[in-house]
């Protein structure tokens, strides 16, 4: 089982499904609140950022952006969500979180459904 013991956190998201669900809305709920484009550009920053190993210079190269907009962007992750990313426990569940939304798809909203098409 070599796709279980390269992936621990995707196993971790995907063995609780109801359980990560519960675990992205407390940690991500404000995030998740902002509007679609916004949470969008957050999360893709904190994506960028784990996938850096957590190196805003990395992030920025991903991202096409200077290193201290990454900065930026994660300062007003850890102020809505009151998880510090210097804190290994708050790295923790923002993670956790991240990969939980990432893994559920997302229904329609309001806000991506196209209201101008005509029958």
């Amino acid at each position: 089982m070599t796709v279980f013991d390269d992936a621990p956190l995707a196993v971790a998201t995907a063995g609780a499904p109801d359980v990560m669900a519960r675990v992205a809305t407390k940690v991500l709920g404000p995030i998740e609140a902002l509007p679609v484009d916004e949470r969008a550009l957050l999360l893709d920053t904190l994506e960028a950022w784990f996938d850096g190993g957590g190196s805003a210079e990395e992030a920025a190269k991903q991202l096409y952006v200077h290193p201290n907009t990454v900065r930026t962007r994660l300062r007003r992750i850890a102020e809505r969500t009151g998880r510090s990313l210097t804190d290994p426990r708050g790295i923790t569940e923002l993670a956790l979180a991240l990969r939980a939304v990432r893994q559920t798809p997302r229904p329609p909203t309001s806000e991506s459904t196209d209201d101008t098409r005509r029958p």
